[in-house]
């Protein structure tokens, strides 16, 4: 046992330097002593999400809350890396179990609503994101979704107050400028989709979508001269 737990202090100060690698090695020498360690499959699922390996990181946090079912940020992990490996449904069933446990968590709502959004379901979307904002008004990410989904439905005013206000509280984010960018093409806006086009390629000079775009509105431009 007191192996295991200087294996357990070794792989958690290697975490904490941010040395996945090298922590992932410690933790499987765990699990080559006792397969069924908790902390050792739970820390293996958070090295690889961190790493991006959200595949892998599925295969540990699963295990890990069999191990232990009541341990919320094991359920938590679980649930981004469902929702990275395009699992919407059961990262949305984990969200929604996990706000009836902590109902304040203005997170756990944006990101159930970024789950009903790539569901397609836009009501549910909306009334999650608006309860995200409720506890938490100074985040853009609802606002952008929002705005996506009111642009999705062809309501573009809609969607440019939603985009601009989560502009106004990220200035230099490539997605939130984009999406006013074609909101503002959409309503014949030509000029104004150029202006914050030239923003958007100031963050990304290579972007395909933004000088496709840009291109279009330059066109349109001259063809309503």
């Amino acid at each position: 046992m007191n192996n295991i737990n200087n294996l357990l202090s070794e792989g958690l100060k290697n975490f904490n330097k941010k040395k996945y690698d090298k922590a992932i090695k410690v933790f499987k020498k765990i699990l080559d002593i006792q397969k069924n360690n908790f902390q050792a499959n739970h820390a293996l699922g958070v090295c690889y999400g961190a790493l991006k390996d959200h595949t892998s990181s599925k295969k540990f946090l699963e295990i890990a809350l069999n191990i232990n079912q009541n341990h919320l940020p094991t359920k938590y992990n679980l649930a981004i890396s469902n929702h990275e490996t395009g699992d919407f449904q059961s990262a949305l069933n984990i969200y929604l179990d996990l706000i009836d446990k902590d109902s304040k968590n203005f997170r756990l709502y944006l990101n159930a609503g970024n789950c009903y959004f790539k569901l397609s379901n836009y009501e549910n979307a909306i009334s999650f994101l608006n309860k995200s904002l409720l506890l938490n008004k100074d985040q853009h990410e609802p606002y952008l979704i929002i705005g996506i989904i009111k642009k999705i439905e062809k309501k573009f005013d809609e969607a440019l107050n939603y985009l601009l206000t989560a502009g106004q509280i990220n200035q230099n984010n490539f997605s939130i400028l984009y999406h006013i960018a074609e909101s503002h093409y959409k309503k014949n806006n030509f000029q104004e989709s150029i202006n914050y086009l030239q923003k958007c390629l100031s963050l990304e000079q290579d972007n395909k979508d933004a000088l496709s775009l840009a291109a279009y509105a330059h066109f349109e431009m001259g063809s309503h001269l």
